[in-house]
C-alpha cells in the first residue's frame, strides 16, 4: 500500500475513534500518521495530521497539547502555503476555541470541565 493511502486510512481511523471517545487508541492511530508525513516529507499531511490531534487532545482536556499541535500546524501551513487559505483558518478557529480552557483562571476551568 502506498504511503499517502495508508497515511489516510491511519488519520480517517484515528478521527473515527476520537469519535467515539476512545482518545488514546485515537492518539496512537495518529501518532503512526504523523510518523508516515514525516517520512513522506509532507508537511500539509503533517498539519492535517497534527490538527487531528489537537482535536483529540482538545476533547481529552489536554490543551496545552493541543496548542502545540495547533502552533506547529500553523507554522507549517503559513510556510508551504501563507495564511489567506481555509486550512490556516480552520487552525486559528481551532485555537481560539481551546484558549479559554488553557488561559482562564482555575475556578472557569472547575466550573466548566467535569470529569
Amino acid at each position: 500500500m502506498c504511503r499517502a493511502k495508508t497515511l489516510q486510512i491511519l488519520n480517517r481511523l484515528g478521527m473515527r475513534l476520537a469519535g467515539q471517545k476512545e482518545h488514546r487508541a485515537a492518539l496512537t492511530l495518529l501518532a503512526l500518521a504523523l510518523r508516515e508525513s514525516l517520512q513522506a516529507g509532507s508537511q500539509m499531511y503533517e498539519a492535517k495530521v497534527r490538527n487531528n490531534m489537537a482535536l483529540v487532545f482538545g476533547n481529552a482536556g489536554k490543551s496545552a497539547l493541543a496548542e502545540r499541535q495547533l502552533a506547529r500546524a500553523m507554522r507549517l501551513t503559513e510556510a508551504k502555503v501563507g495564511t489567506d487559505n481555509k486550512f490556516y483558518k480552520v487552525l486559528s478557529t481551532n485555537l481560539a476555541g481551546l484558549t479559554p480552557l488553557s488561559s482562564a483562571a482555575p475556578a472557569y476551568k472547575a466550573a466548566t470541565c467535569r470529569p
